[in-house]
C-alpha cells in the first residue's frame, strides 16, 4: 500500500478558516498545535452556542471519518472544558479550531474536504 502525502496541520487549519468564512460562517483557532503533524479537533457551535467537538478517526482502508467525541452538557458545562484541558495536557500538539457555521450540512461538507 502506497502512502499518500498529507497536508500540514497548519495548512488544513488555514483552509478550514477560509472555507468557513466563504460559507458565511466564522472560524477561530482556540489552541494552536504542532505546525506539521498536530491532530485537529473541530469545535462546532451548534445554534451558535452549544459546542460539539469532532475528531477525525483514522482508518486503515479508507479516509478517516469525522466523529463527535464530546458535546457540552447544558447541566454540566465544566465537563466539556475539562475534557479539552485533559486532551491538551496529554498532547500539546493538538489543534482546536472553532467553526461557527449555522447549517449542519455546510459543516459536514466542509469536514468532508479534510478526510
Amino acid at each position: 500500500m502506497a502512502l499518500e502525502p498529507r497536508l500540514n496541520a497548519s495548512v488544513k487549519i488555514r483552509a478550514m478558516r477560509q472555507m468557513a468564512e466563504q460559507q458565511g460562517g466564522f472560524a477561530t483557532v482556540i489552541r494552536k498545535g504542532d505546525e506539521t503533524s498536530g491532530a485537529i479537533l473541530v469545535q462546532w457551535l451548534r445554534n451558535g452556542r452549544i459546542p460539539v467537538l469532532f475528531e477525525q478517526m483514522p482508518s486503515f482502508d479508507r479516509p478517516g471519518a469525522w466523529v463527535i467525541i464530546q458535546e457540552q452538557d447544558t447541566e454540566n458545562k465544566e465537563k466539556y472544558s475539562d475534557y479539552l484541558d485533559r486532551r491538551w495536557q496529554r498532547d500539546s500538539d493538538i489543534w482546536v479550531i472553532e467553526l461557527d457555521i449555522a447549517d449542519e450540512k455546510r459543516l459536514v461538507g466542509l469536514l468532508e474536504h479534510f478526510r
